[in-house]
C-alpha cells in the first residue's frame, strides 16, 4: 500500500500465473473485495495487489500468509496476519498497529505517532 495522487483509491491486480482468476466486487465508496481462486491445483499460484490510497487515509490490511507492505502514509495503519511478512516503513503522524501470530515484522522510519 502506497500513497497515490488525490483522493482516489487505485487497485492494481498483478496476476503471476495464468492459472489464477480474480473476482472483483466493489462495496461502498472505496471498499473492494478480491477473491483469487484456482481452477485446479492452487500451489505456486500468486496474485499481487498494489493499492494506492490518499496519503492521509486510515488503512487496514489483512492476509493469512501473503506479504503486506505499507509505506509513506500519514494515516493510521493496521496490519493483521497469521504468518504473513509485514513491512511498514516511512509512516509519520499516525498510529501503527501490527498483529501477527508468527510472521516476521519490520518497522522502519516510523515517526511522530500519536
Amino acid at each position: 500500500m502506497k500513497p497515490g495522487a488525490g483522493n482516489v483509491v487505485v487497485v492494481k491486480v498483478l496476476l503471476r500465473s495464468d492459472k489464477v482468476e480474480v473476482d472483483r466486487n466493489q462495496n461502498g465508496i472505496a471498499g473492494y473485495s478480491f477473491s483469487p481462486f484456482c481452477r485446479r491445483d492452487c500451489r505456486n499460484r500468486r496474485v499481487d495487489y498494489e493499492i494506492l490510497v490518499p496519503s492521509d487515509a486510515n488503512v487496514t490490511l489483512h492476509s493469512t500468509t501473503g506479504p503486506m507492505d505499507a509505506e509513506k502514509l500519514q494515516g493510521d495503519v493496521s496490519v493483521e496476519g497469521a504468518t504473513a511478512t509485514v513491512d511498514v516503513r516511512d509512516i509519520s503522524n499516525a498510529h501503527v498497529h501490527v498483529k501477527t501470530l508468527n510472521g516476521p515484522v519490520t518497522l522502519t522510519h516510523i515517526q511522530d505517532g500519536m
